[in-house]
């Protein structure tokens, strides 16, 4: 998953690699969290395994020999192990109470890892040189339900989500499937499939899962449950760029805004491009009205209506009565829909007389598997209002 190669899916791995060998500072947030945050229940689960064996127990115990991590922002595999797969001990697994245990202390240093992140800006300038900075977070982010962490990272860098493309999204399940890996999960989120799994499989405990089995049927609704929640950060926070986008890149210029010498712009230029004229949040295309098209065209994100009802995240709803003539109905309706797209979770619906007529807001959406946020004295700043004007008041 190295640089040349594509790693297929989010690609950050590859994008990250590219760029801090052309001078970008690189943060792993998952090489922090192992070697700050992680690094002594790391340690103590390790001696703990070393203590079953007699032969390393005494040699421990008599301060004959130590242990240490040899994490590197390539192997992050002690973080892997400590975190661990829920199930059958006599399987590798741990227990529900352990497992639990060990998630909230990879939330706990994930989110303390992101903190950072302003501080190491600082560090990689005044001290190493560098004038960019690419933050590499891990595809957990969504999960950590911390809103000052997202706030923390839109004031001090430029939050990019690598969208994977269906193609990609294919190849990733696969691979999950393959070889399943330990993964952080929302303890509701985990709750609730674990009381799935029991019960589609007739067991009574946690401790009769089998962890690799758990993984593979847990695994697919994980990675859909983490797409609307990433698309929401990138809509009212960032910009998306696809993983074939992420593909083609092979220098800086090709990522960069600058565009190359007779060639197309970076990818983070299109990506800005793409993103002007959308609203900070998508409307419920619930009906066939040819309003959703002509606001499609003026470019606003609007979704089907079998996407939104997938959300959950609590609404504001709103209703709007509209008293124009049929002639007037349709530019009021866009405009009204325009204003009330901003990024707070609103669902909002305009009625009138006869016939009745409805546009509707959708709460806010998170998108998909990876996330990567950057920051370059060159970048400037997105205008974070929406580019349509308010309806009449």
């Amino acid at each position: 998953m190295r640089h040349p190669p594509r790693d297929v899916g989010g690609g950050q791995d590859r994008l990250a690699t590219i760029l801090r060998h052309r001078n970008w500072f690189h943060y792993s947030g998952d090489y922090r969290i192992g070697t700050r945050y992680l690094d002594e229940p790391i340690l103590d689960n390790i001696k703990q395994q070393a203590m079953q064996v007699p032969f390393l127990r005494d040699l421990l115990r008599s301060d004959s020999i130590y242990i240490r991590n040899n994490i590197t922002v390539d192997n992050l595999q002690p973080v892997s192990s400590f975190v661990g797969k829920l199930g059958n001990p006599e399987r590798g697994g741990l227990s529900l109470r352990e497992f639990k245990r060990r998630q909230v202390l990879h939330r706990l240093a994930e989110i303390a890892a992101m903190q950072d992140v302003p501080e190491f800006i600082r560090k990689a300038r005044e001290i190493y040189g560098y004038r960019h900075f690419v933050n590499d977070a891990g595809g957990s982010l969504c999960e950590l339900e911390d809103p000052t962490v997202i706030d923390l990272l839109d004031r001090h860098t430029l939050i990019l989500y690598i969208r994977a493309t269906e193609h990609d999204q294919e190849e990733l399940l696969r691979r999950a499937q393959d070889d399943p890996k330990p993964l952080y999960y929302r303890e509701a989120f985990l709750d609730e499939q674990l009381a799935e799994y029991l019960s589609a499989r007739r067991l009574e405990y946690a401790a009769q899962v089998e962890p690799d089995d758990f993984g593979r049927s847990v695994f697919p609704k994980l990675f859909r449950s983490r797409i609307p929640r990433y698309e929401a950060i990138a809509t009212a926070h960032g910009y998306t760029v696809t993983s074939d986008e992420v593909a083609e890149v092979e220098d800086e210029d090709r990522f960069s805004d600058a565009p190359r010498a007779g060639g197309r712009p970076g990818a983070l230029r299109r990506a800005r491009a793409s993103h002007r004229g959308r609203t900070a949040m998508p409307l419920v295309a619930h009906s066939g009205l040819p309003t959703f098209e002509r606001l499609r065209e003026e470019g606003m994100h609007v979704i089907p209506g079998d996407k939104a009802i997938h959300q959950d995240i609590r609404e504001l709803h709103i209703g709007l009565l509209n008293m124009m003539p049929d002639a007037a109905l349709a530019a009021t309706e866009r405009s009204s829909c325009g204003w009330w797209a901003r990024p707070t979770r609103s669902r909002s619906s305009t009625c009138t007389p006869s016939p009745s007529r409805s546009c509707r807001v959708a709460p806010g959406r998170w998108s998909t598997s990876t996330a990567i946020t950057s920051r370059s004295r060159s970048s400037k700043r997105r205008d974070s209002m929406p580019s349509s004007s308010p309806g009449p008041t």
